[in-house]
């Protein structure tokens, strides 16, 4: 009988049952149908089991209270369905409705620890398709959360230990922080104690455990770490069941860790252990099943295994094959590798080479080969009206043998172009992403800067250039000023441009266009981007003000992409919100790039403010280029301004000022509030000099500063004998100002002195009523000087709350 039937039988018979009741007979039969899909049952009952229980929600509403275990229920039919069927769009809403429960559930209810649980297995299974550091992040604090409500004496106490210290192992992969290293071995060292001989969870603790000690050896060296790592390794093989997949991977871990301590000792005692286990290896590999054929060991399998799940990673989920023109997905692409000659040859090779490999550095020929394997070349263009789609592709044959059309007589001359530089495999934003699906749509946008950087060639097309244009015609191109095109120019290693017809610009024969000194030059001046950034680009947020600045003079269809176009410039990764408008997604941007930097100079910008925040601007179109502000940098200029200071302020007067600017916090964000360290000079004259339409000119003294005249489209209060003024002129503290490389704190002080004595430039904030500050925009950049180094001195100094 069908959960349907079932139903209207029993709403049939129980006519006037209560809604509560109905929704515990429709839960049960839920979780019964859930039940038989763990027994085997098939993917029907696990759907039967969503749609139930999606019924069950609807009949008991927020307020309800069963319902958080429904969320939670529900949450787990879709992240089983997701591993049955990997469509992430199940996951996020497993995801979703794990959040939801996990908020009905306060602190200290005890059904709070499992539905952390149930939250961070999706969240973490997110993080291993998608490689997101926010998610292991969130990931690692719920997990904290959960090991809180699971003390010493707590029966699951074990494996959240083990749980967290996995993840911040994978964090010390993901970072390299060896901090992360440390609290993963105290973690897994604490779970060890509580897992006796005898509990189901000893050997799998004991082997992470010695696969940290390994990591440690491996990035210290210290040989203490690596015989623990031995011992411990031993200690689990001891344990593991014969002919069990965890016997197999323990053991070819200790093979491993052995190796590196005979390189070390050269020991004929450590040999023998060495040999005696690889001896041992067919036969403990052999109780496996496996398709792989026997003359490629399981040890070289395992080699090529990691290998090929390091090099997929950086390759996008669907690629273009340039012989056949038929779109294939990654996990495709990995099974025709398995099945192809290369595998088997390369497969022969390393099992021939038997105990001289052990790592992808002592033996790259196999990385080689995979990764020759995998290469592919990427597009850059501008779109056009009728571009190919992923439905328009994916299933439907080769896009060789599609009817013509503009858009894909350019994938197919890209395919081609692709093909004869050698590259097996195409991708284009076009047909190889599926823009009707929001997740995934988040995740390309993401991962598209790594895509290009890993890609061996990027060819772009430009459409509006002539074949037989001459030097210079690059500068005249839309694709200059288009918004996504510019990390498509900076994350490439190879680039090579493309007129029209699809010959190469200015007929250049040149493998790599960012080694043309001549296309070099052109990019520069199209651009402003200086040569050594485009071709030795490093995506992060060191001189954040200038990646903003090359921004200025591009568009995008959508609003919100000119700042999404730049996550990847910046290497950050923040969610992808259409319909929050180019302000919001603007400012989410640079609150990421100052938290993360604490540049201040991207706060020098003028125009109009931003809704977000008013120390940010409403457009990247404000990030005009800063007024040239040059003291004299040379060497006798630099002497001569030293002289100078030494003879006008005392030791005491430099060491003081030293003390006081180091001792300032960096610029923070918390709760839409910004708090920036300034050098704060009251304003004690405002004078209208001039309005003229919607600016008016301000001549304004302020303490310790000589008087500046300001253009300002707001009208400002002016000196009155009683109020006192409520504004503020502020210099943002930039810590590049001090020489901490300079050891004498004297010499550090007078070197500080000096740089502060240069002219700045100033912001403009009025105190409001609560204490708090907002920033008044100004038309031009304010440039302001002290007035004599003594001001310096007696500065005030604050952390100033912005809003």
């Amino acid at each position: 009988m069908g959960s349907h039937e079932l139903l209207t039988h029993d709403e049939s018979r129980a006519t006037g049952n209560t809604s509560t009741e109905t929704a515990t007979a429709l839960h049960r039969h839920a979780m019964d149908l859930y039940q038989r899909y763990q027994s085997g049952g098939g993917i029907d009952a696990l759907e039967e089991a969503v749609s139930l229980n999606r019924k069950v929600l609807e009949i008991c509403p927020t307020g309800h209270p069963d319902r958080s275990s429904y969320l939670n229920d529900l949450g787990n039919c879709m992240w089983c369905r997701y591993e049955s069927k990997a469509v992430l769009g199940d996951l996020e809403e497993a995801i979703f409705l794990h959040q939801q429960a996990l908020e009905l559930y306060p602190v200290g209810h005890p059904d709070r620890s499992s539905s952390l649980k149930y939250l961070v297995n999706c969240i973490q299974c997110r993080y291993e398709s998608q490689k997101a550091l926010g998610d292991l992040q969130e990931a690692i604090y719920l997990l904290q959360q959960a090991l809180e409500l699971n003390p010493v004496e707590h029966t699951y106490r074990s494996s959240s230990l083990m749980h967290l210290a996995a993840c911040m192992k994978c964090r010390y992969e993901a970072l390299g922080t060896l901090g992360d290293l440390e609290d993963a071995i105290s973690l897994y060292e604490e779970a060890l104690e509580l897992c006796p001989a005898g509990h189901p969870d000893r050997s799998a603790c004991l082997m992470h455990l010695a696969t940290c000690m390994q990591c440690r050896y491996d990035s210290l060296g210290g040989m203490e770490d690596l015989q623990e790592a031995i011992s411990l390794f031993q200690q689990a093989l001891d344990m593991c069941s014969p002919g069990s997949e965890m016997q197999t991977t323990v053991a070819e871990k200790l093979d491993l860790s052995l190796q590196d301590k005979f390189r070390q000792t050269n020991l004929r005692s450590d040999e023998v252990q060495m040999l005696k286990l690889q001896q041992a290896l067919p036969h403990i590999a052999s109780h496996q099943p496996s398709a792989t054929p026997s003359i490629i060991t399981p040890a070289a399998k395992r080699l090529i295994d990691d290998a090929v799940q390091d090099i997929s990673h950086t390759i996008p989920p669907r690629l273009l094959d340039t012989e056949t023109g038929i779109l294939l997905t990654r996990e495709k692409i990995i099974d025709q590798f398995y099945a192809s000659e290369e595998y088997q040859t390369l497969g022969t090779y390393l099992a021939q080479q038997g105990g001289k490999y052990n790592d992808q550095h002592s033996n790259p020929k196999h990385t080689q080969s995979i990764a020759t394997y995998f290469k592919y070349a990427t597009l850059s263009h501008r779109w056009g009206s009728t571009e190919p789609t992923l439905g328009d592709v994916l299933g439907n044959g080769s896009v060789y043998e599609m009817p013509a059309t503009e858009g894909l007589t350019k994938l197919k001359k890209f395919c081609h172009a692709a093909a004869d530089h050698g590259y097996p495999w195409a991708w284009t934003d076009t047909c190889c992403i599926d823009k009707t699906n929001s997740v995934e749509l988040q995740q390309a946008i993401g991962s598209m800067y790594l895509w290009y950087q890993k890609s061996g060639l990027t060819i772009v097309h430009l459409s509006d250039v002539s074949p037989s244009s001459s030097s210079g015609a690059l500068t005249g191109s839309i694709w200059f000023k288009r918004g996504w095109t510019l990390q498509e120019l900076l994350a490439p290693n190879n680039i090579l441009f493309y007129t029209s017809d699809w010959s190469p610009y200015m007929k250049s024969t040149a493998p790599n266009h960012k080694g043309d000194d001549v296309v070099l030059k052109e990019l520069a001046w199209a651009t402003g981007i200086a040569s050594e950034h485009i071709t030795q680009f490093h995506a992060g947020v060191d001189d954040a003000r200038e990646r903003l600045q090359w921004a200025t003079g591009r568009r995008t269809t959508q609003a919100e992409d000119l700042a999404y176009s730049l996550f990847g410039v910046f290497d950050i990764h923040l969610p992808v919100l259409y319909g929050e408008g180019k302000e919001k997604s603007l400012g989410r941007l640079l609150q990421e790039v100052l938290s993360r930097s604490h540049d201040v100079s991207i706060l020098h910008w003028f125009g109009e403010q931003s809704s977000l925040h008013s120390c940010f601007p409403a457009s990247i179109t404000y990030y005009q280029p800063l007024p040239r502000i040059q003291p004299d940098v040379t060497s006798v200029g630099i002497q001569r301004a030293l002289s100078r200071l030494q003879r006008l302020m005392s030791t005491d007067d430099a060491l003081k000022v030293f003390n006081h600017f180091t001792q300032l916090f960096r610029a923070s964000f918390a709760n839409h509030t910004l708090s920036l360290p300034c050098v704060v000079h009251q304003v004690r004259v405002v004078k209208l000099r001039q309005s003229h339409l919607k600016n008016h000119t301000y001549e304004v003294h302020a303490v310790g500063l000589r008087s500046v005249q300001m253009i300002i489209p707001d009208v400002l209060k002016e000196t009155t004998e009683t109020a006192k003024l409520p504004y503020v002129l502020v210099r943002p503290w930039d810590r590049k100002i001090i020489d901490y490389n300079e050891q004498d704190r004297v010499m550090a002080g007078y070197k500080t002195l000096m740089a502060l004595e240069q002219p700045f430039l100033a912001l403009v904030l009025q105190r409001l009523p609560e204490g708090e500050y907002k920033r008044i925009c100004t038309s031009r950049f304010i440039v302001v000087r002290t007035d004599d180094p003594a001001s310096i001195v007696n500065s005030r100094i604050e952390m100033l709350d912005i809003v």
